[in-house]
């Protein structure tokens, strides 16, 4: 065995650990993502995966801490999805009374339709006063139009009864959801030990360390320093701290179940292997050998040494890689900004917007940008990026015009053909003029701006709404 494999296992190796006595831990990413696979794919799990590793399974103090603290709030998120479809305020959703308003729009202008024709007919009937038209040419569309508007009619009522219908089938599946138990605690409970928890005493002195751990970038745990206080910020290094001592007490071997992807748990350089800081940690504290994968690999891995009658069908594999590449919750900003960019593209380029992208970690995109999916009225997709400018330097300037060339070279080369609309968003009127000067002022930069593979829009935010300043292609 060579250095590089010492620490880095082949995937034999990782066979070995899941076959003899290696840990299995899952973290709090692993456990609450299974309450958005289906229920069969959940079963599978549970029924199939969980009894080949009985009294393999162990959970951190911590983590068990996390998914009981987080799981209401994540096991309520399919109700809510129900919800949505009869939201008429959800933009992204709300499909029944768009359904609705859609079919009273139609009726409303068949309607009017047949009143103006109405007035056409009187306006042209008089033989001794211009305009005057024979009445017979109106009697094609007179008939057309009234088998229309019966048509509308019976159209109407039908999609009344479904309103009815399909709203009292949403409310039942609500009211399923609501009364049904929490299999998935009463599986984790069931079927993994739970670790000692840490005294406070432990906790302080861990973030003692974890000051200096995080001011050098040691994972795990510094990506969290920012947007968690207190105690909190360190969580991640609570559950390592737990998994080295657990590991160290039975001298065992552990596999890591994470759908964690944070560059301080990940190389995202080295095919999202686990950080080698990690590696190097766990064998000189325990001895023993460690490695990291998400639920997806797991299932695979597991494929292979568990009973051929109890392995997992492909399609259990495509919902949880369909949950893995969800992205997390928008917080309050990225809500803002998506609103004012949803409202932008419906109203100049007749695109909804669909969904929030994650950032592939092989996409050459720099500075504050949101990712999202459209669709037009033809059932054409869109790419939309939103670029917001902070700085004004030649490297800024030149990323906000390039980041999503860089996005629609990855998918030319997966052959995926969609439009692109990059929005590349100021704080204010003046920011947008000066961005504008310094563009136009360079002949690389303006050449860039009027590249017509993609489309480039210069707008401004104020009062929560987006306006426009320049672009490189016709509006409207």
């Amino acid at each position: 065995m060579n250095l590089f494999e010492h620490y880095y296992l082949t995937k034999d190796r990782i066979l070995d650990i899941l076959k003899n006595d290696g840990i299995i831990v899952f973290d709090t990413s692993a456990l609450l993502d299974l309450y958005y696979y289906s229920e069969d794919s959940r079963n599978r799990i549970f029924k199939n995966v969980f009894p080949y590793f009985e009294n393999r399974l162990w959970l951190p103090a911590q983590v068990y801490f996390e998914f009981l603290k987080n799981k209401d709030t994540v096991a309520a998120k399919p109700e809510k999805t129900y919800m949505a479809l009869l939201d008429k305020d959800n933009r992204d959703m709300g499909y029944v009374p768009k359904l609705v308003s859609t079919v009273t729009k139609f009726e409303k202008d068949t309607k009017e339709l047949k009143g103006i024709l109405t007035t056409l007919k009187e306006t042209t009937i008089r033989e001794d006063k211009h305009p005057f038209l024979e009445q017979e040419i109106f009697e094609p569309i007179d008939r057309a139009v009234d088998i229309l508007k019966e048509q509308m009619e019976a159209f109407s009522a039908k999609v009344e009864d479904f309103q009815i219908d399909i709203t009292q089938r949403i409310n039942d599946k609500i009211l399923d959801l609501s009364s049904q138990g929490d299999e998935i605690q009463d599986q984790i409970d069931e079927k993994f030990k739970i670790g000692e928890e840490l005294t406070y005493e432990q906790m302080t002195q861990i973030s003692v360390d974890g000051r200096r751990r995080y001011e050098e970038k040691i994972p795990p745990g510094y990506m969290d320093q920012e947007d968690k206080t207190g105690l909190q910020k360190y969580g991640d290094l609570f559950v390592w701290m737990e998994i080295l001592n657990h590991a160290s007490e039975c001298g065992k071997d552990v596999i890591l179940i994470t759908n964690d992807v944070k560059e301080d748990w990940v190389d995202k350089k080295f095919d999202r292997k686990p950080r080698f800081e990690l590696l190097k940690e766990f064998r000189s504290t325990t001895q023993k050998n460690f490695w990291m994968c998400n639920m997806k690999d797991f299932l695979y891995l597991a494929n292979e040494v568990i009973d051929e009658k109890n392995r997992i069908p492909e399609k259990v594999m495509e919902d949880v890689d369909e949950v893995s590449n969800q992205l997390p919750e928008e917080s309050d900003d990225d809500a803002v900004i998506r609103e004012m960019v949803s409202e932008w593209m419906d109203t100049e380029a007749a695109v909804i917007i669909d969904r929030l992208l994650p950032v592939d970690s092989n996409w050459k995109v720099f500075g504050n940008n949101r990712i999202y999916n459209g669709i037009d009225y033809r059932g054409e997709e869109w790419i939309v990026l939103a670029h917001l400018v902070e700085k004004f330097d030649y490297a800024s300037i030149l990323h906000a015009l390039t980041n999503l060339r860089e996005i629609k070279r990855d998918y030319d080369q997966l052959g995926k053909e969609y439009y692109y609309s990059q929005l590349i968003i100021l704080k204010d009127k003046a920011s947008a003029d000066k961005f504008m000067k310094k563009v136009k002022g360079n002949a690389k930069l303006s050449s860039m701006f009027s590249n017509v593979y993609v489309q480039n829009t210069v707008l401004y935010m104020m009062r929560g709404r987006l306006f426009f300043v320049d672009a490189n292609h016709a509006m409207g």
